[in-house]
């Protein structure tokens, strides 16, 4: 079993991972603003998420951004992208700030 560690600078990066192998994807996320981090697509089920959440800045500074992690785990050979998209809940017509998008292979 290997851990792979992804953030923005990885978007569109193809992953090729066995069965029980470890996705973390680390985006930076600043709740204050209303924006957060969000799985639209967990790879059609070739990943299993095991662990959302925010971890807040270092220090204790107003404004500063924390960060989001998740975790996935390769549930199922199979092929299909796993989408993150940063966006207020609220505003559901709207099109996300960012997107992360990443092809995966289980094998």
């Amino acid at each position: 079993m290997s851990e792979i560690v992804v953030g923005l600078g990885d978007a569109g990066r193809s992953l090729t991972l066995s069965p029980g192998d470890v996705v973390i994807v680390e985006v930076e996320e600043n709740l204050g603003t209303g924006y957060s981090w969000a799985v639209a697509d967990d790879g059609g089920g070739v990943l299993s998420q095991i662990e959302s959440t925010h971890i807040p800045a270092p220090r204790q500074l107003m404004g500063a951004p924390g960060t989001h992690r998740f975790r996935f785990s390769a549930a199922r050979a199979g092929t299909g992208t796993l989408e993150l998209r940063l966006c207020r809940p609220w505003e559901s017509s709207r099109a996300p700030a960012q997107r992360l998008r990443l092809p995966i292979t289980v094998g």
